[in-house]
């Protein structure tokens, strides 16, 4: 990841944890009312958190999708891991072209255990409350 992320690792009194990775700051350029769709991908998992192996695949899945955070389209604002589940938020100017060219980079590859959401959403607000919970006590990457 090219930009300037925060990370941050939460530990929940039920024993649960969960690792955050946001974007700070939009592309330059970008508009809330331009990129104004929220897309959620969610990888399911049976553990807490991935195991070595899952996390290798999770990782080459998420250098597949890597031309979808170009800035122009479509941009990545978090990854969130823990709870059974991976999350990758991104925002786009339109999601038919956002999820064309994601089927367009995963053609071929193995089936993704994946939930795929979105909604327009021009606030940014989700990203926001992200940031703003991980810049409380996250580190700089």
């Amino acid at each position: 990841m090219e930009q300037e992320w925060l990370t941050a690792a939460a530990d929940y009194e039920d024993g649960s944890k969960k690792i955050y990775s946001v974007r700070q700051h939009a592309p330059e350029g970008a508009d809330p009312e331009e990129f104004s769709t929220v897309v959620v991908i969610e990888w399911i998992f049976d553990d807490e958190l991935p195991d070595a192996h899952l996390l290798k695949e999770m990782q080459a899945f998420e250098e597949l999708l890597e031309p979808l955070d170009d800035g122009v389209e479509h941009f990545m604002v978090h990854i969130i891991t823990g709870d059974g589940q991976r999350e990758w938020c991104y925002y786009t100017r339109s999601y038919p072209s956002f999820i064309k060219q994601m089927n367009q980079l995963l053609a071929g590859r193995q089936h993704y255990p994946l939930d795929i959401e979105y909604q327009e959403h021009t606030d940014w607000e989700y990203w926001q409350e992200i940031l703003e919970y991980v810049s409380e006590g996250a580190k700089a990457d």
